[in-house]
């Protein structure tokens, strides 16, 4: 399913002599690297991970592997999407960051704009925009996108008119 890959290198080190323990995740063919908050002396990170009996960096990237199983476990019986870059975003901020309405707005505004000037006009794309404003005015932009029902949009539909 996944593969956790722990790393300490040598070009990251601080002036301190030592480097941030970073974790590498390759699920479903995509690898993400999550900086880890221990930092240890690259040389004596790579001894103590060739070591054959147990130390306290072995059982600390045994852990944090562990967490990141568990997680995965529970993403899974949430229903959740699980990718490398969803299980980076849990890890490193306690869950998942909701795509919001704000978010598809911006989104759809981004993929419009390349449009100006080409198949639709300034003045068209300066409507988008208000819509974007009135639906926000209308709605909070920071709800979550699987708040938007058939009733909101009846509702912002009726307000318009």
């Amino acid at each position: 399913m996944a593969t956790f890959s722990f790393y300490c290198r040598g070009s990251k080190t601080g002036k301190k002599g030592t480097a941030p323990i970073e974790m590498s995740i390759v699920l479903g063919g995509k690898r993400v690297f999550i900086n880890l908050p221990r930092q240890e002396k690259p040389t004596d990170f790579h001894k103590a991970m060739s070591e054959t009996r147990d130390n306290d960096i072995k059982r600390f990237c045994a852990s944090v592997e562990r967490n990141a199983k568990t997680v995965m476990t529970q993403m899974t019986e949430q229903g959740s999407s699980l990718t490398a870059e969803d299980l980076r975003q849990y890890l490193r901020y306690g869950g998942t960051k909701p795509y919001t309405i704000g978010d598809l707005f911006e989104d759809y505004l981004k993929a419009i704009s390349l449009r100006v000037n080409s198949s639709l006009s300034p003045k068209a794309y300066h409507r988008y925009e208000m819509l974007r404003d009135m639906f926000t005015s209308h709605i909070d932009s920071g709800l979550s996108v699987t708040h938007i029902t058939e009733s909101v949009v009846v509702d912002f539909y009726a307000s318009l008119k």
